[in-house]
């Protein structure tokens, strides 16, 4: 039957309004597309739209209708064409479902209250980040003196007990810098120029409120804090395998690896430890490339722009990928989910190809091995919470609440069970009292001799490669999302590129992390 203008119209409306609430500009594109959105339609309803599409000559229709239109105008056309009204019958049934993705606008404000993209231009060097945010600036030259030695335990209090390994108090009375939970602060010192000029250069940045959470009206970022806790607290409790099991608490990488240093192979990192289905593990791996993704864009927003630069620079120059995980395919884009609303970032930028989420952690005395060409790493806090709430909240309340302890390593053990079962009296050894749980504390910059307290939504930017660890508290477990640079994993990728001596891992297979 021939339609009338006015039937026609009515089609096109229909099929201009439904690429319309999928946010799609080509609506043979968009139905032609796998996946997606439209894996929740009917597939008889998708194919009647693609036909019409075809007959009416709206191959290349751009969207500016809204969605009520397909409604209005559903009930006139229903009652000329029967193919039409079971199309759009069977597109209301599925509305509720797709209506749960967020519309351009909401994404657009919400990723702007967090914090998550702004225009290049709007990213200050240095100096004008400075005079932008009015941060507080101390010079303080970093030191290689009085150093301790490596994977020395750090204290912000004396212990009770008497620990076997060895350790070191920091505080102010040793001569460290606390910095409080409330305080933002750049440490630089003073480079002198060719010509004599005196500029700035930054050590160790200190930003507290990170994506303005402080602000009651902000929902996005209290929203994004509490879904990055989650996640982390997930990824944490047991699911996942740590990078360095020697230390108390959970660093999980995700990303690539290097695998063992005796037998590189560059891949995918396997942090799963526990037997889940397919569709969990994608989920989860989902969800932590969303938050590794939408950390480092907030980084990028509130951060100098030459430190983050670097390493934008470094990716683009080696071709090195962005993040991925054995589940979650090479490529651009995330998705997450909110109280119910999928946000969809599908040409987003991901994250570097090296991050960690990390929950009640603490790292004795060390350098880590970074790129030259990128000597940062960032971290941002999601959460600080008190197991023994306040009055155990100060470190020297605290330490009244640490129990009395040995640490004993495995060795420690064999050797005392040896002993044990040479000795000819009855008497058995000393019982071991196993160390208490250790939830993390606060980041300590040695050589600038600079102390972090924890605090949620703090955003850090440090030299790595400078010693630094983390204090041991017992009464707070912090959590936090990481990225670095490591050098031994740029040199893999390059090598595996060349083809010389390391092998590159196949699809679905990784190095291990440990």
């Amino acid at each position: 039957m021939r339609l009338n203008k006015h039937e026609k119209d009515a089609k096109e409306r229909t099929i201009q309004s439904f690429a319309d609430f999928l946010g799609c500009r080509n609506v043979i594109t968009l139905l032609q597309s796998p996946g997606g959105e439209l894996a929740a339609m009917e597939p008889d309803a998708v194919g009647i739209l693609l036909v019409e599409a075809h007959n009416y000559g709206l191959e290349n229709l751009t969207y500016d209708a809204l969605i009520s239109k397909i409604l209005r105008e559903g009930g006139r056309i229903g009652k000329e064409d029967a193919e039409i009204a079971a199309a759009v019958d069977k597109f209301q049934k599925q509305r509720d479902l797709l209506r749960t993705f967020a519309t351009h606008a909401e994404k657009r404000t919400w990723a702007l209250k967090v914090g998550l993209f702004v225009p290049h231009d709007e990213r200050p060097p240095f100096h004008q980040w400075l005079d932008r945010t009015g941060i507080k600036v101390v010079v303080r030259p970093p030191s290689t003196e009085g150093l301790p030695a490596r994977r020395t335990v750090l204290y912000e209090y004396e212990p009770l007990s008497d620990p076997e390994t060895p350790y070191i108090v920091v505080d102010e009375a040793h001569g460290f810098y606390i910095v409080t939970e409330e305080e933002s602060v750049c440490f630089v010192y003073e480079h002198t120029m060719k010509n004599g000029d005196i500029v700035l250069r930054p050590l160790l940045i200190i930003v507290r409120n990170f994506g303005r959470v402080s602000e009651e009206t902000n929902v996005p970022a209290v929203q994004f804090y509490t879904f990055m806790d989650a996640v982390i607290e997930t990824a944490c409790n047991g699911e996942r395998r740590g990078v360095r099991p020697s230390e108390p608490g959970l660093m999980a990488q995700f990303g690539y690896n290097a695998g063992p240093r005796h037998a590189r192979v560059w891949g995918l990192a396997k942090s799963f430890s526990k037997k889940l289905p397919q569709d969990v593990k994608e989920q989860r791996d989902r969800d932590a490339v969303a938050v590794l993704s939408m950390v480092w864009a907030m980084i990028r927003t509130h951060m100098p722009r030459e430190g983050v630069d670097a390493l934008e620079d470094v990716l683009d120059a080696t071709g090195m990928p962005r993040m991925s995980t054995r589940n979650i395919e090479e490529g651009d884009g995330y998705e997450f989910e909110i109280d119910g609303q999928t946000f969809s970032f599908p040409v987003a930028s991901r994250a570097p190809p090296e991050g960690y989420l990390i929950q009640a952690y603490s790292a004795r005395s060390h350098y880590d091995g970074i790129d030259d060409d990128v000597p940062n790493a960032w971290s941002l806090h999601s959460s600080v919470c008190d197991i023994i709430p306040s009055e155990a909240a100060t470190p020297s309340a605290t330490s009244a609440a640490e129990p009395a302890f040995r640490i004993s390593t495995r060795s420690q053990r064999r050797r005392l069970q040896e002993l044990g079962s040479q000795q000819k009296s009855p008497n058995p050894p000393a019982p071991i009292v196993s160390r208490p749980l250790c939830y993390g504390g606060s980041f300590v910059d040695l050589e600038l001799r600079v102390v972090v307290r924890p605090a949620p939504a703090t955003g850090t930017q440090f030299d790595p490669r400078r010693m630094h660890g983390s204090t041991r508290l017992v009464n707070r477990i912090t959590r936090a999302c990481a990225f670095t640079s490591s050098t031994f994993i740029r040199q893999a990728f390059e090598k595996a590129q060349a083809g010389y001596g390391v092998m590159r891992a196949q699809k679905g297979t990784g190095a291990n992390t440990e």
